[in-house]
């Protein structure tokens, strides 16, 4: 590329295991290395409580946000080994140190994002990889705005209320 950054990319069922290992054997077939991995996968569309949530969402969410960031890095991990070591970046969420009303599942999958990317760290530090997750707030999404309309949904309050607070919970009063 013009800033000397090469990547690759490819749609994928990050949830497939098989998909996954071809997808990061490719990539490094067509880079002839890997040295970084940004696992940036996640949806949204859980809400409810434990008794509310169906098991079939509980699934799809930790498969989506959680498993995909395992199965990524299972599958990357030997190809940035081979390249001498290199960095593991995994999206998690403020959600993750932080639950809101109604959004369990997905609190759940980036707290366990984050203590992934803690495992990943001591466990690759040895072969000179790094891992860091990165907690953003709110972002001006279609994703978040599906979110804040299911959200209002399940408090019975009109999506700007939501809206308002959940912008209201940020020093700056706003998404990012």
């Amino acid at each position: 590329s013009k800033q000397g950054v090469n990547v690759h990319h490819s749609p994928i069922d990050v949830t497939e295991q098989d998909a996954v290992h071809e997808f990061c054997d490719a990539t490094a077939q067509t880079l002839s290395r890997i040295d970084h991995l940004i696992h940036s996968v996640g949806v949204v569309d859980n809400t409810g409580d434990v008794v509310e949530l169906p098991l079939e969402v509980w699934d799809r969410t930790l498969a989506v946000n959680l498993t995909s960031a395992f199965l990524m890095a299972k599958y990357a991990v030997p190809h940035i080994i081979s390249a001498g070591g290199g960095s593991i970046v995994n999206i998690a969420s403020v959600s993750g140190l932080a639950n809101q009303v109604s959004a369990m599942a997905y609190s759940v999958s980036k707290a366990g994002i984050i203590s992934l990317t803690k495992s990943q760290a001591i466990d690759l530090a040895q072969h000179n990889i790094r891992a860091n997750a990165i907690c953003p707030g709110s972002v001006e999404t279609s994703l978040v705005a599906q979110a804040i309309v299911l959200t209002a949904g399940e408090t019975g309050r009109t999506p700007e209320e939501t809206r308002k607070d959940w912008e209201s919970q940020y020093p700056t009063g706003r998404f990012s």
